[in-house]
């Protein structure tokens, strides 16, 4: 984990082509379903790559300017469900800093472990993906996506900047 400007530590230890490939996996099967999908779906594409760029897992786009591009994110998302960003980032940050996994799990019983103590990131995107989906009756290929963006972000930002920005 490397150290933020903040002091705060950030995940920059996590596989992050697990994350990606929720993105990819919705965006290649979900955008065409649904007007709702394909406006989040968007969301997605621009915070990760901007309007005009190619995908580039060494620089996201909203490593640029993340106050800007992580609040129009939350703007598109919360435009098709109140409150969705708040709803994707709160399992996020209640497993922010929890160190052991079978630890965390047992303590809170909404799932929300760390990300970077899960053993494996793909199912703990999916765990955290069904109950907002259900809420929020979302597809959760959708939701994972939307999830994993989000954890790209706190992995790249941490925790306080990505909660400051989407607020």
């Amino acid at each position: 984990m490397s150290q933020g400007e903040d002091g705060e530590q950030k995940g920059r230890g996590l596989d992050e082509e697990a994350l990606r490939e929720w993105v990819l996996k919705a965006y290649h099967e979900k955008a065409i379903e649904s007007e709702e999908h394909a406006q989040l779906l968007d969301a997605v594409r621009l915070l990760l790559s901007g309007a005009t760029s190619r995908y580039s897992s060494l620089s996201y786009y909203f490593e640029g300017d993340p106050e800007s591009s992580l609040g129009s994110f939350a703007r598109q998302i919360n435009e098709v469900s109140e409150d969705l960003a708040a709803a994707l980032l709160e399992p996020i940050e209640l497993g922010a800093g929890k160190i052991e996994p079978v630890k965390a799990a047992n303590e809170n019983q909404n799932g929300a472990a760390s990300a970077a103590a899960a053993p494996n990131l793909s199912l703990y995107v999916s765990s955290l993906a069904g109950p907002i989906a259900m809420r929020r009756e979302i597809d959760e290929t959708v939701v994972c996506s939307l999830l994993s963006t989000v954890l790209l972000a706190v992995s790249r930002l941490g925790i306080k900047r990505v909660r400051e920005a989407l607020s």
